[in-house]
């Protein structure tokens, strides 16, 4: 059971990647279809002019300026194999420094999405089955309109708002990637790898790479500007059916909620969907801003801030960040507390207690940490299991389970164990055990 929970806990929380910045020169011939050249020509130019709008800004340095540019540039296009699933199989290579080099190759769909498109960057082999084990891309989720982008001046750009009120557990949006980029090879921190991000990112369509430019990124050069809108804005996940590759996922929408480090909306990526569920985790008013959060709650404020400032630029200043010194510390000793708890457990220390278990939850529920308070509850609950305290079994069990879902869907490592401690207590490996 021990090796089992701390296995996990490397995985409980999906952060934003960061990945290397480069100064080079494309080592791919740039490329575009005829297919997605004729969706672009019934863009609406509008539209992309008002995206595009940022590179004649006097703000912009020439390397954010030139971004805008590139992003602009049509290609001519590549020779395109028809590949299953509305995809098509562009441009394949290999890691010229790897010793055992596997093939990757550039796949695109330019109608999916809602027009927006999607590219992934992958080995065929593990996209082929991936998708033969019930990975589902062709349905495109609903629009509802729950979500606003508004000008926020005083954060230094866009920011997100309720477009009505939302109760715990709502669900705001469902959103699927523009772009899906293995990130499990040393390859994607070099400047080949980088050359290949922007060479799937011409395969889609105009307004969408007009949309990826307009999106936070900040250097001195075309390069930097360009890998340090993916260093800000991607997110982690994985293949359907492949538990071992991590990708790196571009999602545009989302990309414009900005941080906090108490976020009133938590967020998960549906393996089998890649659709990106956002979820209510408190009441919020049509109005009130809608907030994610970059990092780990579980960092202390100090970390969280140092993190924020050298990866995105800005010194957080969000409410939990502007509580006072003291306040601010007696939060930091709870993060240690949780930490301290859960080594005791994990550890199977005979002198974890009962109160031990209670304060564990109490101080994830003061914290508003999510994924904090669903494994406190199991916890809990797989504790009074082994002391044979049955009767307070489920209560826990039922809350893990609940904000598991709210936070994790089914993809939580131990919703298997929530489900046999609420209805077969005395068949889970913890009933007795501390006996």
């Amino acid at each position: 059971m021990l090796i089992k929970h701390l296995l996990a806990l490397t995985s409980l929380y999906p952060y934003i990647l960061q990945a290397s910045c480069s100064n080079s020169e494309p080592l791919i011939t740039p490329s575009i279809s005829e297919v997605q050249q004729n969706h672009f020509d019934r863009a609406n130019s509008t539209l992309i002019d008002w995206i595009c709008k940022p590179h004649e800004s006097p703000f912009l340095s020439w390397a954010q300026k030139s971004v805008y540019t590139y992003i602009d540039q049509v290609h001519p296009p590549p020779t395109l194999i028809p590949f299953r699933d509305g995809f098509y199989k562009s441009s394949c290579f290999v890691d010229p420094i790897d010793t055992e080099p596997e093939q990757y190759c550039i796949f695109v769909n330019p109608t999916i999405n809602h027009g927006q498109g999607m590219v992934i960057v992958t080995p065929t082999e593990l996209f082929e089955t991936s998708l033969g084990n019930g990975l589902k891309l062709a349905d495109d989720p609903a629009h509802p309109d729950s979500i606003k982008i508004v000008q926020m001046p005083e954060k230094g750009g866009l920011g997100a708002v309720a477009a009505r009120q939302f109760r715990r557990g709502d669900v705001i949006q469902q959103s699927r990637p523009v772009a899906l980029f293995a990130n499990d090879r040393p390859i994607w921190a070099t400047r080949f790898g980088h050359n290949i991000r922007r060479q799937a990112v011409r395969h889609l369509p105009l307004e969408t790479r007009a949309a990826v430019a307009s999106l936070h990124g900040q250097g001195q050069t075309e390069d930097e500007v360009f890998e340090s809108i993916f260093e800000a804005n991607m997110l982690s996940t994985k293949l359907y059916g492949d538990e071992h590759r991590h990708f790196g996922a571009l999602v545009l929408q989302e990309s414009r909620f900005n941080h906090a480090c108490r976020p009133n909306v938590v967020y998960f990526i549906d393996h089998e969907t890649q659709l990106m569920n956002l979820r209510a985790f408190e009441s919020i008013a049509s109005g009130e801003e809608l907030t994610i959060s970059y990092r780990p709650l579980e960092m202390d404020r100090e970390s969280r801030r140092k993190e924020l400032q050298e990866t995105y630029g800005f010194r957080c200043t969000c409410p939990h960040c502007q509580m006072s010194a003291e306040l601010g510390k007696l939060s930091d000793q709870r993060l240690a507390r949780i930490i301290e708890l859960r080594i005791k457990f994990f550890s199977e220390d005979p002198m974890f207690t009962v109160e031990d278990a209670e304060e564990l939850v109490n101080l994830c529920e003061m914290e508003k940490i999510p994924r904090c308070i669903a494994l406190s509850n199991l916890i809990a609950a797989e504790f009074y299991n082994s002391v044979g305290q049955v009767e307070e079994v489920r209560g826990n069990a039922e809350e893990a389970r609940n904000m598991a879902l709210l936070v994790d869907g089914l993809q939580w490592p131990y919703l298997d164990d929530l489900e046999l401690l609420l209805i077969h207590p005395e068949k889970h490996d913890s009933y007795l055990s501390r006996r």
